[in-house]
């Protein structure tokens, strides 16, 4: 999935399905820790240890998309 859709999307879909699926968790729970996870490892790879993300698929066919989510670009 990180190959077709990017780290921070595949991050935050793992954390949800993962929760509600296994954890049988609410929606206001699962939702902060997906976007809190996402927000921390976009914030901890990207500026803090600057390291490049890996280039998925969808970047490279549609590169428009790599001004809203940042990890495609």
């Amino acid at each position: 999935m990180t190959a077709l859709i990017g780290m921070l999307p595949t991050i935050f879909l793992f954390v949800v399905s993962y929760m509600r699926m296994e954890g049988r968790e609410p929606w206001p729970l699962t939702l902060p820790c997906a976007f809190g996870l996402t927000l921390f490892c976009y914030i901890v790879f990207d500026y803090l240890l600057a390291l490049p993300w890996p280039r998925p698929l969808i970047g490279i066919l549609y590169p428009e998309l790599a001004d809203i989510i940042p990890s495609i670009g």
